[in-house]
């Protein structure tokens, strides 16, 4: 276990993913790069 908060990067592109990436990693947050440049 890490303890400096842990941001998930990649392959985000809707908050479906979002919501699966904080469920499965545990992560402190997500981050979108790409995929907002289709949907600002």
């Amino acid at each position: 276990m890490v303890t400096i908060p842990v941001v998930v990067n990649g392959d985000v592109r809707d908050d479906d993913d979002a919501v699966r990436a904080l469920a499965e990693t545990g992560c402190a947050g997500v981050m979108i790069g790409r995929a907002a440049i289709q949907h600002p």
